[in-house]
């Protein structure tokens, strides 16, 4: 006989408060005992300390900063999160919309679990790859594998006025976008026009997709930068008037371009410590320069490929890599982009007036090793391996789907 899944409700309804209602209840399966939370996100290699908006949880004692350990056996534990910053890695509510990063708000439970999304009943959607349904007004459910599937699916949720949806299919695989937040200055159309220039490009750069259907989530506000990956989607987010104008527009095309390279390089072909994540503690490695470095330098040469900036463009991105570290970064002649990578949970950050001296973006260092590895495989086989290729060859060889728990990847 199958065991009840434990079940979890998220209310949004106070959203002028700007706190999220939890609620976990025992299903077949006691609640755990020790609920702690996780401290970071993957993708963001930060300690975000994300206990510290968790408040009123009961029936328990806190025994560390991230964890409380229950009072009995209860069928029921309560608290609340406080959801007020707009990144990509924390957490947004107000009375209008919603931005949600799962690492923010629920403990590690294991899994499967049951999600109850409650909104106000005016709003229109909720998107996110855990395919929430539509149960009755105002509320949503989704089944969650596991502790990993929850973290790497965020969710965006909004009133009529503030968000809008879509879809395309390209490559035989469904796309969804939508959008959350203020100001959109471009039609959905243009959106699904040049995505799917993306999608293509990519599908055919690695000769296949680790996923089998994808969500572009978008989050638009005054000055906001910032993506965040994840197996199959993205929680992305722009300046919404800014994309009105053509060098805006490429920027965050660039970016969605990035992020959804990532659904390859970083998610399915991984370092190591990339998976299973201890979400509690920080994941060492020195690779992070071949995930996002490389990712990095083939955004452009995606964008280029999908006719989306000229290649006038292309080779301007080529020569400020170069210059940038030589012209800038004194740093770059002490520090190894793996030395840069293995730090990034203390120095990326969190930089200083002596950063420069000091330390290398493994980002900009390991786009300029992307482009050398790229010159010297195109000369050293006469043309018959680029970067590009090798990367296809990798992804087919060692890559992972989305759906292959990290557990047993």
């Amino acid at each position: 006989m199958k065991t009840k899944p434990l079940k979890v409700i998220l209310d949004l309804t106070k959203g002028s408060s700007h706190r999220v209602q939890v609620k976990i209840l025992r299903g077949g399966e006691n609640i755990p005992a020790d609920l702690s939370f996780p401290v970071w996100t993957p993708g963001s290699y930060l300690v975000r300390e994300y206990a510290r908006h968790v408040t009123n949880l009961a029936p328990a004692h806190k025994v560390n900063k991230n964890t409380w350990r229950l009072i009995g056996n209860p069928a029921e534990v309560s608290y609340e999160v406080y959801c007020f910053e707009r990144t990509v890695r924390t957490s947004f509510l107000d009375e209008n919309y919603a931005s949600l990063v799962g690492a923010t708000l629920l403990p590690l439970l294991g899994g499967p679990f049951e999600v109850e999304l409650k909104t106000p009943r005016a709003w229109e959607f909720v998107a996110s790859a855990l395919k929430f349904k539509k149960i009755a007004p105002g509320r949503w459910l989704a089944q969650v594998r596991d502790d990993d599937h929850w973290i790497d699916s965020p969710i965006i949720a909004a009133a009529p006025g503030f968000g809008e949806t879509s879809r395309f299919v390209a490559k035989g695989i469904t796309h969804h976008v939508a959008w959350v937040g203020m100001r959109c200055a471009r039609e959905m159309k243009d959106f699904e026009a040049a995505f799917r220039k993306i999608v293509n490009a990519s599908i055919d750069l690695f000769e296949g997709a680790p996923f089998k259907e994808y969500w572009f989530l978008l989050h638009f506000g005054q000055k906001l930068y910032g993506g965040l990956e994840h197996r199959d989607s993205q929680l992305s987010q722009f300046d919404g008037q800014g994309i009105a104008e053509a060098k805006d527009w490429d920027a965050f095309l660039r970016l969605i371009a990035h992020e959804y390279i990532h659904a390859w390089n970083v998610k399915s072909i991984r370092p190591r410590a990339l998976g299973p994540f201890d979400y509690t503690a920080e994941n060492y490695t020195p690779d992070i320069w071949f995930s996002e470095g490389l990712t990095d330098y083939l955004d452009d040469y995606l964008c280029w490929k999908a006719d989306i900036i000229p290649e006038e463009a292309y080779w301007k991105a080529r020569l400020k890599d170069a210059t940038l570290l030589p012209d800038g970064n004194p740093g770059h002649l002490t520090r190894s982009p793996a030395e840069s990578s293995f730090d990034a949970w203390i120095r990326y950050y969190r930089p200083d007036e002596d950063s420069i001296n000091t330390d290398v973006s493994y980002y900009a260092k390991g786009a300029l090793l992307g482009w050398c590895w790229d010159a010297h495989l195109t000369k050293a086989s006469r043309g018959r391996w680029t970067l590009p290729k090798l990367m296809a060859a990798i992804y087919q060889e060692f890559g992972i789907d989305a759906y292959v728990p990290l557990a047993t990847a």
